[in-house]
């Protein structure tokens, strides 16, 4: 007897596309799954011993019983369970998206005074004196080369390896490193758009890229504010040996930069963040004042993020009960 032949192959999910330039992977986080469902045949023959026969099934089985014993044709219906805001059937980065929509209700985060700081940070800025660093950091290139193109599309993943954690084992703490990220990359496209300041190379062939120029414009910095905004809200919810500050030694100074209250300059998560931000400048995509731009905006950003998530906390459903979702707290809680 010949062979039933192949169901196929499922082929592959392929790729969701690269969020690239814009520094933040939105792609769907599962693997995408196809089940084909064919007529398999039954483990009792209905012919006989010389003419084998098995009666062939698709889905659900045409042989069902019910609980009388008279033929059915599916199984029992579950009753649904209560469905709870932003459970366990959100997926990133759908999950990441609501608390993004979320964000973009709360008031203040375009207002005048952020305006006004990020004013500050590019006037004060030498574009001569920040070409000529540029020029110098050319030579450092070999050095960050892979490490800066793999933070391209999307920066958690290098936050998620300080104090290692991943969605399996830390599903709240990455989404608070996503929704970071996301909201970090919102922001500063808006301000972008604002200031619309050139790109470092659309002003000096010299400088020539490596990689693509990303379509969109310099100041701020998205990856310096999606960067920093990640070490701050995750400084929220990891354990200290990912954010304290430490003292520098005599014989290895550290960048001098100056400490805040939360100790997160000189911690772990802060060093990544500065580490993430100097790397694009040295691929030559960015001023050192887009880079400060980008601390200011995640400075700014932070407070009004903690009101988001605070509001997604003190959530009511449409009847008064409450159906909210402690982000912070749930993402502490699975360091505890």
């Amino acid at each position: 007897m010949g062979s039933a032949g192949s169901a196929g192959s499922a082929g592959s999910a392929g790729s969701a596309g690269s969020a690239g330039s814009a520094g933040l992977d939105l792609s769907i986080s599962t693997v995408s799954v196809t089940r084909p469902i064919g007529l398999s045949p039954a483990l009792a023959s209905n012919g006989t011993t010389d003419e084998p026969f098995w009666p062939a099934h698709g889905w659900p089985p045409c042989d069902l019983l019910g609980p009388t014993g008279a033929p059915v044709e599916s199984w029992a219906i579950d009753s649904p369970a209560e469905s709870k805001y932003l459970g366990r059937s959100w997926e990133q980065p759908f999950s990441t998206m609501v608390v993004v929509a979320q964000f973009a209700s709360t008031p203040g985060w375009h207002d005048t005074a952020i305006r006004k700081a990020l004013t500050s940070v590019l006037s004060a800025a030498s574009v001569a004196q920040e070409l000529d660093e540029l020029y110098h950091l050319v030579e450092y290139r070999p050095g960050v080369m892979e490490e800066a193109l793999s933070q391209r599309d999307g920066l958690a993943a290098y936050f998620a390896g300080v104090l290692c954690f991943k969605p399996s084992t830390h599903r709240f703490t990455y989404l608070v490193a996503s929704v970071a990220e996301a909201v970090g990359l919102f922001v500063s496209m808006y301000w972008k758009a604002e200031f619309k300041r050139p790109r470092p190379s659309r002003l000096s062939p010299s400088l020539l890229p490596p990689v693509e120029v990303p379509g969109h414009l310099a100041f701020p910095s998205g990856h310096a504010t999606q960067a920093y905004l990640i070490a701050r809200c995750l400084r929220m919810v990891m354990p200290n040996a990912a954010w304290e500050s430490y003292t520098p030694s005599a014989t290895q100074p550290m960048t001098p930069v100056p400490d805040d209250a939360t100790g997160l300059a000189h911690g772990p998560l802060f060093r990544m963040a500065e580490r993430v931000a100097r790397n694009r400048e040295v691929m030559g995509l960015h001023y050192a004042s887009d880079t400060l731009a980008g601390k200011v905006l995640a400075e700014k950003t932070s407070p009004l993020l903690l009101t988001t998530f605070a509001a997604l906390a003190a959530r009511k459903a449409p009847d008064g009960k409450d159906d909210g979702i402690d982000i912070l707290k749930s993402a502490r809680d699975e360091w505890n």
